[in-house]
């Protein structure tokens, strides 16, 4: 594709974000539904620690919310100001507990860390150390807004917050691919996904099916898979095969015999 100039993307299912500005976000918000997962708030505490090169021990904010028998963000809030410094580390601290209080809603709240977020790509967007980082952060960010526009769409908006993280878990955490982009995916990553036209490649023997299906039941499976993939299309369909696949000899398909297709 690059060779060509053909503008691409490997489409691979993300359940997490990558960069850790919106792994602290995702968190964030599942601590203000649940505040007393652990394992969440481990990702909280790491993915801030990420940001802002910070030593906060999670376990001493555990013992800490227990021994003074507050909630994992209040302790989590006063840690944050008793060993930091930094005013945008402070300042999204003290945004987190106030919307932890209820004075912010899940959506507003998310819409201002993002902005914090966009203006550190603005004024930072030189740093060549740092372009890894902000790529990551970026790639999310689309993630995000694609995400929070599609569970809107389908939830309605304002929706419960608890709801909202529900079809958020549920979804994929890439970037969303540009409309002049093509997408390469496996078959099962294209389930529930509709494009236009639609090219499926290694229709031939020993790739699909594959040749490690011998049973009967193994080889209705891989059968399945084919009509998935050829059903992604709502335009075009385009099937493919190669005559050699890793310099050895490959016939055609059997699924393409069967719908009706001789090579």
């Amino acid at each position: 594709m690059a060779d060509r100039g053909i503008a691409s993307q490997v489409v691979v299912r993300r359940d997490e974000f990558q960069s850790p500005a919106f792994r602290w976000l995702h968190s964030a918000l599942r601590l203000a539904v649940h505040n007393t997962d652990e394992r969440v708030f481990r990702v909280f505490c790491s993915a801030f620690n990420e940001m802002f090169t910070g030593t906060l021990s999670a376990s001493a904010i555990l013992a800490e919310s227990e021994g003074r028998r507050v909630d994992l963000l209040t302790a989590w809030h006063r840690a944050v100001h008793d060993v930091m410094n930094l005013p945008e580390a402070l300042s999204l601290a003290d945004a987190t507990a106030r919307h932890h209080r209820g004075g912010v809603d899940h959506a507003s709240f998310a819409a201002g860390v993002i902005g914090v977020f966009d203006q550190w790509l603005e004024e930072d967007r030189d740093d060549a150390g740092r372009a890894a980082v902000f790529s990551a952060i970026e790639d999310d960010r689309g993630a995000w807004r694609a995400l929070s526009a599609e569970v809107g769409r389908a939830i309605g908006v304002p929706s419960d917050p608890e709801r909202f993280l529900q079809e958020l878990d549920l979804r994929s955490k890439e970037p969303p691919v540009g409309s002049s982009t093509v997408s390469l995916m496996t078959i099962h990553g294209a389930k529930g996904s509709e494009f236009d036209h639609v090219y499926v490649c290694g229709l031939a023997e020993g790739i699909v099916p594959s040749y490690r299906s011998k049973s009967a039941a193994e080889l209705e499976e891989e059968r399945r898979s084919c009509f998935v993939a050829v059903t992604r299309c709502q335009q075009s369909l385009t099937l493919s095969y190669a005559r050699r696949y890793s310099g050895w000899r490959k016939a055609p398909s059997r699924f393409l015999g069967e719908m009706g297709l001789q090579p």
